[in-house]
């Protein structure tokens, strides 16, 4: 075994090297879905909670995905990660999927039955949406209507 480490070395290291890089891969992903279920959790106790200001724990929530964020992963990472929450919470979401650049603001400014709109993409998305919402005719009403990011662009995941 000396031997063969020895006239080997070369690979010998290589092949340490790759195991402990695919250890240290499986760690960080067990860490991750040890990290979704304890939100996961969470989420579910929220399910049975009425949100304040809405007399039905049923809260209607639009996403506004923006599927190319990160890379062309947006959409993944959202039914990765946020979509399973937001089920779990009990609420009732419709996703709008952008097409092209400015369509988020477009959205935003017809929209008009959303309790909550949450914007599943990058800085580029968030900024579209709060455009187009400060462009509505309605906007003093508009403003009350909560914004929350999914961040799921490249440098914000």
């Amino acid at each position: 075994m000396g031997t063969t480490l020895r006239n080997n070395w070369k690979k010998s290291v290589f092949f340490s090297l790759v195991g402990g890089y695919g250890l240290n891969w499986y760690n960080k992903k067990l860490q991750d879905d040890a990290f979704m279920r304890d939100l996961a959790r969470e989420a579910l106790s929220y399910g049975s909670v009425t949100i304040k200001g809405v007399q039905t724990p049923a809260y209607n929530v639009t996403v506004i995905l923006n599927p190319v964020a990160s890379g062309g992963k947006g959409r993944k990472l959202y039914e990765q990660y946020c979509a399973p929450l937001l089920h779990l919470a009990g609420m009732k979401v419709s996703v709008i999927r952008t097409e092209s650049e400015g369509q988020a603001k477009d959205i935003m400014e017809i929209m008009t039955d959303a309790e909550a709109v949450l914007v599943a993409g990058g800085d580029g998305t968030l900024m579209e949406t709060v455009t187009g919402l400060l462009r509505r005719k309605d906007a003093e009403t508009a403003v009350k209507v909560p914004i929350g990011v999914l961040p799921v662009g490249k440098t914000n995941t």
